[in-house]
């Protein structure tokens, strides 16, 4: 070990070594996994590539411990904590056994109760959240009555429905396993859930709440509606149509999904993991790189274009052997029987080993839509994905938010990037300090473009692009400049809407009545004072009427007896 860390930490930069191996580790196992000899540069690459983000955890983790050991020191602490060992080790990835080696160069011993306390701690929990770890179930298949029960008969690939005998039982409460030596329910196996349904039988019902496979018997996991279940009863087993449907469909889907990976990344794409639901699929693959949008969108129409051909969707049992040569693809890492299931979609178009349930045309399948694609692991990418109607359902989400955000910016969806677009600039400005001062304009010229009606300096004027402060700020500035009774009305178009504000210094002119007349000729609305008002409209064509008819409104206003 103190050699292998000398190695480690002695060089700032360690080459990787162990991608070195890749060509006679594929030549001892091509027998038994004969793609390997095709995919060995990938596989070396990602050994590479893995061994170098190992090499800087290490450095990491090194540089972690060696401020742990500064603080330990300053404290004349003579161990480091199993709380520390455990950060190194659960956070960083740090070996807890260098961490000991490490500690012990520097004199310093090592909780190392406290850290496995932690790391057992951890694993309980892990295990807790565990389907697997279920008390009925782990109860249950431990029982030795499941060791003498033959293999459970799978009739689901024929139908949805059929007569079964229970062969063993176990129940507390309500809830518990049943085995049945016949079903249509599809134990949950290579990515797909388990069917739900319903068992029935001479005064009883029960609710099938998951179905698991475990030494090939088929275990249904019940909660009794009505009555009892004993050992040799006989039962109606009835799969949930619409579950298995959209299950059926999620399956063909996540085979068409590699197949077009494959197509549109490269043939170093392998399975690496996968769940079919009915609810959506989830596909792990093999992939250095985030999928460029153009990607997506091939995938997408790759996937889409089989289901609009409605190509057949077939089966053939063979050997693994014959498979093989055959070139169905296998998923890495599974064990696979003599005999292995074999679905064709499109004579070719994908060929893979699977036992699960599937559609007999694609066109079944309805739509495709990639939901999302992310990394979680170093050169692992993994996509979601719905079919079905779990795909329009999606759609109608993605509708609904479109929706939602238009009324919230106040535009049609198809304007809602040019409304955040002009929302950023804005954002831009202000974080500038730009929109506070407004737009740029000389207060002396636009007193020049006052008119005198009936000793009354009339300023009309729209600016472009300002908010309702700034024309505030500028009208307020005009009154003041301007000599004797004066009215001033700003207006401004800015972001598909119009608005502006009137003051008054006269009592001949209520500011407060002339917004009202102006917002009607402009189909908005607006009010407020005698000496200041504003109003707004999203009528935007309007504007240049409506400036036009001030002159003709303040002549009204000029012709009624003054208000006090």
């Amino acid at each position: 070990m103190w050699q292998g860390r000398k190695y480690l930490f002695a060089r700032k930069k360690p080459a990787p070594v162990l991608h070195l191996l890749t060509g006679q580790v594929v030549r001892v196992m091509r027998d038994p996994y004969p793609y390997l000899q095709s995919d060995e540069a990938r596989i070396s690459m990602t050994i590479r590539g893995e061994e170098e983000r190992f090499l800087q955890t290490l450095e990491e983790g090194q540089r972690i411990l060696d401020e742990v050991i500064k603080k330990a020191a300053a404290k004349n602490e003579r161990r480091i904590s199993g709380e520390d060992i455990f950060r190194l080790y659960d956070t960083y990835g740090f070996p807890g056994e260098l961490t000991v080696e490490i500690a012990g160069e520097h004199q310093l011993g090592v909780d190392e109760e406290g850290f496995q306390s932690l790391l057992e701690a951890q694993r309980a929990r892990a295990k807790k959240a565990s389907k697997i770890a279920d008390a009925i179930f782990v109860a249950t298949e431990t029982n030795p009555k499941l060791q003498q029960l033959l293999p459970s008969e799978f009739l689901g690939y024929q139908g949805l429905d059929a007569e079964g005998q229970v062969l063993f039982a176990e129940i507390q409460g309500n809830e518990g396993w049943v085995v049945l030596d016949k079903t249509p329910f599809y134990g949950e196996k290579g990515g797909q859930v388990g069917d739900k349904g319903i068992l029935s039988w001479n005064g009883g019902e029960a609710e099938v709440l998951d179905t698991q496979v475990k030494n090939k018997l088929v275990m249904h996991r019940i909660r009794i509606l009505k009555g009892h279940i004993r050992e040799s009863d006989k039962v109606l087993a009835r799969v949930d149509v619409n579950l298995r449907d959209s299950t059926r469909r999620h399956h063909t889907a996540t085979h068409l999904l590699q197949a077009a990976l494959r197509q549109v990344l490269g043939s170093h794409v392998r399975q690496l993991g996968s769940l079919v639901s009915p609810d959506k699929l989830r596909f792990d693959f093999s992939h250095p790189s985030p999928l460029k949008d153009n990607e997506i969108r091939e995938v997408e129409d790759f996937v889409n274009k089989a289901v609009l051909l409605n190509l057949e969707v077939k089966t053939d049992i063979k050997s693994f052997e014959e498979s093989q040569k055959a070139g169905a693809l296998a998923f890495f890492g599974e064990k696979y029987e003599d005999e292995v299931r074999i679905l064709n979609v499109g004579n070719g178009l994908s060929v893979e080993l699977c036992r699960g349930t599937h559609v007999s045309k694609t066109g079944d399948i309805g739509a495709f839509f990639i939901t999302s694609e992310s990394s979680i692991a170093s050169g692992t990418r993994r996509i979601e994905a719905v079919a079905g109607m779990a795909a329009l359902d999606y759609l109608r989400s993605v509708r609904q938010k479109l929706e939602g955000a238009a009324g919230l910016l106040k535009v049609s969806p198809d304007e809602i990037l040019e409304r955040i677009d002009k929302l950023q600039q804005k954002i831009k400005t202000l974080e500038k300090g730009g929109a506070a001062k407004g737009p740029v304009v000389d207060v002396d010229s636009l007193i020049k473009t006052a008119v005198t009606l009936s000793g009354l300096n009339a300023v009309v004027h729209e600016l472009k692009d300002a908010d309702l402060s700034s024309l505030r700020s500028l009208s307020d500035q005009v009154r003041t400049k301007l000599k004797g009774e004066s009215v001033c009305a700003l207006f401004s178009v800015s972001d598909g809407a119009v608005s502006f504000v009137v003051t008054s210094s006269t009592v001949r002119i209520d500011a407060g009545a002339l917004t009202k007349k102006i917002a009607a000729l402009l189909e908005g609305s607006g009010g407020g004072k005698k000496d200041f008002a504003q109003g707004g409209s999203k009528n935007t064509g309007k504007v240049d009427a409506a400036k036009k008819q001030i002159p003709q409104l303040l002549q009204e206003f000029l012709a009624q007896p003054a208000r006090k």
